[in-house]
């Protein structure tokens, strides 16, 4: 249910929308997440465990899915660009915000997230460094407004984010057979 909620139903989205995208000059934004960093395994996407059912964690699940939106943004711009089409995409990683979001976490829940955790130094920041909901929004404003944005990048803090991004960041090969697995998977073809 991560995935199809945090990835499929984006790529779905965009995929039916090409058309009317490739029509004017457009932009899509895919809010991804520090914690594709933190949590996705070295390799990337889990292709053989999508579903969950060789082995089931929250936050492994969230950290595929959060890159998912990075190399689905991407493979998009490349898409777009081989088409001419004047379409920018990014992706971008909004912080933690400081909201209600994480009223349930207890005790077992923040041991499991430290043991999951590929890079828990990124997890200790982000719990000390939370963000207002207008400092949290700020990069999404800035990727859909600002002129100078970098086709297919991977934003945070109203800049290219360069030091907390997962190794598979830029996998060509990794964002293209995720394209052809989430096709397979929405049932939808451009």
């Amino acid at each position: 249910m991560v995935f199809g909620v945090d990835h499929l139903g984006p790529f779905l989205l965009a995929l039916l929308l090409m058309d009317k995208l490739k029509a004017n000059p457009s932009r899509v934004i895919n809010v991804s997440s520090y914690l594709a960093y933190a949590y996705a395994p070295p390799e990337g996407i889990t292709f053989d465990n999508l579903d969950g059912r060789k082995g089931y964690n929250t936050w492994t699940a969230y950290g595929v899915a959060k890159l998912a939106n990075i190399l689905h943004a991407q493979e998009l711009q490349r898409r777009f660009g081989a088409a001419g089409a004047d379409v920018t995409c990014v992706a971008l990683s909004p912080g933690t915000i400081n909201t209600n979001i994480a009223r349930e976490l207890n005790f077992k829940i923040l041991v499991d997230q430290f043991k999951t955790a590929y890079h828990w130094t990124n997890v200790i920041y982000e719990i000390f460094h939370l963000k207002t909901v207008d400092e949290g929004a700020s990069t999404t404003i800035y990727c859909a407004v600002a002129p100078n944005i970098i086709k297919g990048e991977y934003y945070a803090f109203n800049d290219i984010e360069t030091k907390i991004r997962h190794q598979q960041v830029g996998n060509v090969e990794l964002a293209q057979k995720l394209w052809e697995v989430s096709e397979a998977m929405v049932g939808e073809k451009p």
